[in-house]
C-alpha cells in the first residue's frame, strides 16, 4: 500500500532482450512502493516465455515484498522451465539471499555475460 503517494520513481527497472533471457537491470530501491514497477517487468518476462538476469548491483534497499516478488517469480519461472538468476547481489540483498538460503534456488553470478552463458549451458 502506498497511501496516496507515488514511489515508483525510486525504483527503474530497465529490461534489455538477449536471445531467450531478458535482463534486468534494478536502479534504486525495491520497497513495497516500488514492488510494482518490479513486478510489471517480471510478469512481462513470463507471459513472454523468457529466462530472466536480474542486475541488482545499483539496486540500494530491498525489503520483504522485493524478495517475495523475485522468489515468487523464480517458482513461476521454474514450472515453465526457464531460469532465474541475478547478477551484482550485495548488501542487504546478498544477505537475505543467503540467510533465507534462497541463492541454492536462485543462482548468483557476477556479471550479465556468466549468468547468460550460464543459462545457455544449462
Amino acid at each position: 500500500m502506498v497511501f496516496g503517494n507515488d514511489y515508483s520513481n525510486l525504483m527503474t527497472v530497465d529490461s534489455v532482450e538477449s536471445g531467450d533471457s531478458v535482463v534486468m537491470y534494478l536502479v534504486g530501491e525495491c520497497d513495497i512502493g516500488t514492488v510494482p514497477v518490479l513486478t510489471q517487468e517480471l510478469r512481462k518476462a513470463l507471459d513472454e516465455k523468457k529466462h530472466v538476469v536480474l542486475d541488482v548491483h545499483l539496486l540500494t534497499y530491498i525489503d520483504s515484498t522485493g524478495i517475495s516478488a523475485i522468489a515468487s517469480a523464480q517458482e513461476s519461472l521454474a514450472q515453465s522451465k526457464r531460469q532465474l538468476r541475478v547478477v551484482g547481489a550485495h548488501g542487504i540483498f546478498d544477505r537475505i539471499i543467503r540467510l533465507t538460503k534462497l541463492d541454492g534456488h536462485i543462482p548468483l553470478h557476477d556479471s550479465v555475460d556468466d549468468a547468460l552463458q550460464a543459462i545457455a549451458t544449462g
